[in-house]
């Protein structure tokens, strides 16, 4: 129920509800910057976010960190559906295991070889299998979503020619 979602976005209440509203444990504080929270709060640029996802699926060093099978299972579709509006899950939304996928419609990826995730204020990293390509867009602070990740990832897709 909402009490739930109330729970998940706080963090179990660590946070205020709206983490953006300027008090001492904002999440664009140094303090909530420091608490190393996994998965909520990674804080790189988008280079290394780029980097991170490219090293997925291209050997920057070495091998791929992901195998192919890996690679596959990373954008095979696991759940689609309506959204939970409770927990701001917009209608549309895929993932795989961990992963958005590509064909969503607010959140299009390069090609349905495309996972990665988005992320508050309208951060998106993801890598692409199929051009050995990976991509990185983050925002300075936490702020309400904007639509440029989108028309970045869709130049990335016409330089590619995809």
């Amino acid at each position: 129920g909402k009490g739930s979602a109330v729970r998940t976005v706080t963090l179990g209440s660590a946070f205020p509800f709206s983490l953006i509203d300027g008090c001492a444990r904002d999440f664009n504080t140094p303090a909530v910057h420091a608490a190393q929270i996994p998965a909520a709060n990674a804080i790189l640029d988008a280079r290394a976010l780029a980097t991170i996802y490219a090293s997925a699926v291209a050997p920057l060093t070495g091998a791929p960190m992901l195998s192919a099978a890996s690679a596959a299972d990373a954008v095979t579709v696991r759940s689609v559906g309506d959204g939970w509006s409770a927990a701001l899950s917009p209608p549309g939304i895929r993932f795989s295991t961990g992963f958005l996928v590509n064909g969503i419609p607010f959140r299009p990826l390069l090609s349905d070889s495309s996972f990665g995730h988005d992320g508050a204020s309208g951060s998106l990293g993801f890598a692409d299998a199929d051009s050995k390509t990976g991509f990185g867009y983050v925002n300075n602070l936490i702020s309400p979503r904007d639509h440029r990740a989108n028309d970045l990832s869709a130049a990335l897709r016409r330089c590619l020619g995809l």
